[in-house]
């Protein structure tokens, strides 16, 4: 899903890139309900996992931040990866369950211990991550999906910040 709010909502995508572009002003919510929740896509047609023991995942992340305060920030994101399945028992079918012993996760990227001033803005400029994932212990026939856990934080209060952007995509999504 493209970009959307609703992750109810498919968006198929047939040709390029994945993205998720996320813009917290300050006042909108607090930054941990929209930085720091997991965002990503899950696969439009289920795969036969047996037939495959890895799956590589390539593109990048930028973080952006604008500081009320002069602080440090710490970013890190991690790329998460797992067999889901929709959920069939329940009224509402759009919803998937995943297969919590098969979860593998990564971090890919990191902008640590960075000093901003008051009313400065820096961005991480591309954090580019290539990362392979050992799936060879899926064996089900399930959707993928694959997710950006992020993490930001700073050394103050985590309400100093004027706006923050956060801009995740994925370019190769290949199995073998």
């Amino acid at each position: 899903m493209n970009n959307l709010p609703d992750n109810n909502t498919p968006n198929t995508i047939t040709t390029g890139g994945l993205y998720r572009n996320i813009d917290n002003p300050h006042g909108a919510q607090a930054p941990i309900n929209t930085v720091g929740e997991p965002f990503g896509f899950i696969s439009a047609s289920t795969i036969d996992f047996s037939k495959y023991s890895k799956v590589r995942i390539a593109g990048k992340i930028k973080y952006t931040f604008t500081a009320l305060t002069s602080i440090k920030l710490y970013f890190d994101t991690r790329l998460v990866v797992m067999p889901v399945y929709k959920n069939t028992s329940v009224s509402d079918t759009s919803r998937y369950i995943y297969r919590r012993s098969k979860v593998i996760e990564k971090n890919v990227a990191s902008w640590w211990d960075v000093k901003i001033n008051e009313g400065q803005t820096l961005n991480s400029g591309d954090l580019p991550f290539d990362e392979t994932f050992d799936i060879s212990g899926w064996t089900t026939t399930d959707n993928i999906a694959i997710l950006f856990d992020p993490d930001p934080g700073t050394s103050g209060s985590y309400t100093d910040f004027k706006r923050e952007k956060l801009d995740m995509s994925i370019s190769i999504i290949e199995f073998s």
